[in-house]
């Protein structure tokens, strides 16, 4: 895994670091004592302060030590990402909470059937506004744990709303990280170990973490965003949720009826309506990808019905 390198964007502007560790960016710049400060000192403390038993080199004191050490501990950490495929999606369902980066992707991906970029800024802005919306308005529960403390407790909805947010796989500018406002920080689900280990969702200002290891109540998931119903839409065969049986189905339910059309192109079309009008929850085709399903079969139906 390449390693991450520091950006001035065009005018000078804010540098950004990737937003997969921002609280060790943030710790590791608190700790950091300029060389001026120490002239006078006559037992001068290190250049750089150990954060959390981690081993900064200190002899380090500058912007690039503190993003060498960002991308050290960020290699350590993503290695087991791939930047162009998501996690597997985490259902609502069952009693207790989920982590609330699993909420914002069942959010995203309309339950695990539809296929965006994690790189894609766009479908995680709107989901991450829905979500804080909702759970401002205590419409969806909250819960988080601060530090040395192991018990969760239920964190108010107010500090959500205009909630600024550090989006999963985007790149987070240093504002946010050394900022006096609470942000949100998301990160992608792995496993246990690495939540409880620190690449959790987590409730941040420039002094450090107020809350960490957030979660969401499953049940009040399910009820403001009920996908549940599209995973149901399997066929049973291995790979990721299809509505392609539904759309033969019609396809020869058209045929028995006499409503098929001729070309397959106009076929595909009014299979792909049909498919949105009959069944908006499923995961939904292109008439493409039907007309290349369906083409060889369609042809032969149609060069019998000739004969």
């Amino acid at each position: 895994m390449a390693r991450p390198t520091t950006r001035k964007r065009g005018g000078g502007g804010a540098e950004r670091v990737p937003a997969w560790d921002a609280a060790a960016a943030r710790a590791a710049a608190d700790a950091y004592v300029p060389p001026s400060a120490l002239e006078d000192d006559p037992d001068p403390a290190p250049p750089w302060v150990p954060y959390a038993q981690r081993d900064i080199d200190h002899q380090r004191h500058s912007h690039e030590g503190l993003m060498d050490h960002v991308a050290d501990v960020i290699e350590n950490k993503v290695r087991r990402v791939k930047p162009n495929r998501l996690p597997e999606p985490v259902k609502p369902d069952g009693a207790g909470y989920m982590a609330l980066y699993c909420a914002a992707q069942w959010i995203a991906t309309r339950g695990g059937t539809l296929e965006i970029n994690p790189l894609d800024e766009g479908p995680w802005r709107e989901a991450f506004k829905d979500l804080l919306d909702r759970i401002a308005s205590e419409n969806v529960k909250v819960v988080g744990v601060r530090d040395g403390v192991t018990k969760p407790e239920h964190i108010s909805g107010i500090h959500f709303a205009s909630c600024l947010v550090a989006y999963p796989f985007s790149d987070t500018h240093l504002d946010l990280i050394l900022g006096e406002e609470l942000c949100l920080f998301s990160r992608p689900y792995l496993d246990d170990e690495h939540w409880r280990g620190g690449f959790d969702d987590s409730l941040e200002d420039r002094r450090g973490a107020r809350w960490r290891r957030l979660m969401v109540l499953k049940a009040d998931v399910a009820r403001c965003w009920p996908f549940a119903g599209a995973l149901d839409y399997r066929t049973g065969a291995p790979g990721r949720p299809t509505s392609m049986h539904l759309v033969e189905q019609e396809w020869r339910d058209r045929w028995q009826r006499g409503d098929a059309e001729t070309g397959i192109g106009a076929e595909a079309e009014a299979l792909a309506e049909w498919l949105r009008t009959e069944h908006p929850d499923t995961p939904q085709l292109t008439p493409k990808t039907i007309k290349n399903r369906l083409r060889h079969k369609h042809r032969r139906r149609v060069g019998d019905a000739q004969k």
